[in-house]
């Protein structure tokens, strides 16, 4: 479901829980900074410790996603995977490995 900005601001200001799978798309680079700052801010406060980006560049391995989902920390019991694809068009494999983390997240209601 797609969010205004303020929409966003009022869901990273409330107690509700954050939600399984969040993408941050748009034009302005600046406004999807602040957006991801936002939902960090919120996670943090949640209690998620822990984040891992993967920069979707170049020759990724788009098995790094799937493994990063199934890995679990010693450290922190909930974290976050901040997936960066820069270009915006994963391509086909990239497009088939997002859907299956989203889906698995979904069952499992992490983040």
């Amino acid at each position: 479901m797609p969010w205004s900005s303020s929409q966003l601001d009022k869901h990273a200001r409330d107690t509700s829980p954050m939600l399984p799978v969040y993408l941050i798309a748009g034009e302005e680079h600046l406004l999807v900074l602040e957006a991801a700052d936002r939902l960090r801010t919120k996670a943090k406060s949640q209690g998620f410790l822990e984040r891992q980006v993967l920069d979707a560049e170049g020759s990724f391995d788009w098995d790094d996603l799937a493994r990063a989902g199934a890995n679990l920390s010693l450290f922190a019991s909930q974290r976050m995977i901040d997936l960066r694809c820069p270009g915006g068009k994963p391509g086909n494999q990239g497009s088939e490995a997002i859907q299956a983390f989203c889906s698995r997240r979904h069952r499992t209601r992490s983040c």
